[in-house]
């Protein structure tokens, strides 16, 4: 071989016109002799443009009656939106199949299939407010922009308070503060006056502390109003995030508010600090203790085998039961010869 002069490329041996037929037949065998496997039959899809083989692709479609619009809509592929569309429409086409477009499109943050759907496919639409609750949770500013380009469609209260909701316990700031910027009229703090009143104990609870902090110092700047605070704490024992509870101890409101639903019995902290293993943590934030609360958390700290725990709650006076019940409840918790918790409760009771 004379490496000084190669030889030029060899051309195309097969025109496109029997490449795309013969692409087709491939695809029929491929699904046939791999069951149906999904990837196998795509395979020969790759060998050309998607364009260039409609055959092919209409054969592949075929064999996976699956593959929807809702599909092609996730995967953000507008050339196969408008494939499936346009070939539905010729005789023997396949007929279209879709259900939640928007939803789906939304909560991947498809712009470019947003605007298909809107513009080009003139098909029945459902928008309603998971739609956005979607895009909120994801964190799809983009979408969100679409969605003010487009003149805010369906802009309602439930539908804010959704945004909202969605964005703090998914722990999107940059969501939250888009919103209260570009929402128009105020919308923005008229939705965060009836939002659920258990939003901050979820997001404590999902260990967002950021949020907590977005809401405290817009709240202190005026320009929303201050969501309760009184479940921010069960929030975090729940969660087991310390970094929530020293949130906690740094804002005494948030300690005051909790105490003051703990006292009229509207919430239980201590089994979760027992599960969570912040005993500690009761009497570092001072947190008020019902005697409702004894039972559910003996019960935990016994099936959990925790003995730091059954210490601590028999020197506050909290560990109730008898010696049978927190007995029974431990037995299970016991792993090879540590019998340390059984022992320690058979000598209580001695």
């Amino acid at each position: 071989m004379n490496h000084m002069n190669p030889l030029p490329p060899a051309s195309a041996s097969l025109p496109l016109e029997l490449a795309d037929p013969i692409l087709a037949c491939i695809v029929h065998l491929v699904a046939v002799s791999s069951r149906w496997n999904p990837a196998a039959i795509a395979h020969p899809l790759n060998t050309i443009a998607r364009s260039l083989a409609p055959l092919a692709t209409e054969a592949a479609l075929m064999h996976l009656p699956h593959i929807d619009l809702d599909t092609a809509t996730k995967v953000g592929n507008v050339e196969l939106l408008r494939f499936m569309h346009k070939w539905s429409r010729q005789p023997g086409g396949r007929p279209i199949n879709y259900k939640s477009t928007l939803d789906v499109a939304m909560e991947v943050g498809h712009v470019e299939v947003l605007d298909w759907w809107m513009d080009e496919s003139q098909l029945l639409l459902n928008w309603h407010a998971p739609s956005l609750e979607l895009t909120c949770r994801q964190g799809h500013v983009c979408v969100l922009e679409w969605w003010q380009g487009r003149g805010f469609p369906h802009l309602d209260k439930v539908s804010i308070q959704a945004c909202i909701r969605e964005a703090s316990v998914a722990g999107h700031m940059h969501v939250l503060e888009w919103l209260l910027v570009h929402l128009p009229g105020g919308e923005f703090a008229a939705g965060a006056r009836v939002i659920e009143h258990m939003v901050l104990e979820h997001v404590a609870q999902e260990g967002h502390v950021g949020v907590l902090e977005w809401w405290y110092s817009k709240a202190g700047m005026g320009l929303v109003e201050m969501l309760p605070l009184g479940k921010v704490v069960l929030g975090g024992m729940k969660g087991a995030h310390v970094q929530v509870l020293e949130w906690c101890e740094q804002y005494p409101e948030s300690i005051k508010q909790a105490n003051g639903l703990l006292v009229n019995n509207q919430m239980h902290v201590l089994m979760h600090a027992v599960n969570g293993k912040l005993l500690d943590w009761i009497d570092r934030l001072g947190i008020i203790i019902s005697n409702l609360e004894y039972w559910h958390a003996s019960e935990a700290a016994c099936r959990n085998g925790d003995l730091f725990a059954i210490q601590w709650l028999h020197r506050k006076g909290f560990l109730v039961g008898s010696r049978s019940q927190l007995l029974s409840l431990a037995v299970g918790a016991v792993t090879g010869d540590d019998l340390g918790v059984l022992e320690w409760i058979q000598a209580m009771w001695t």
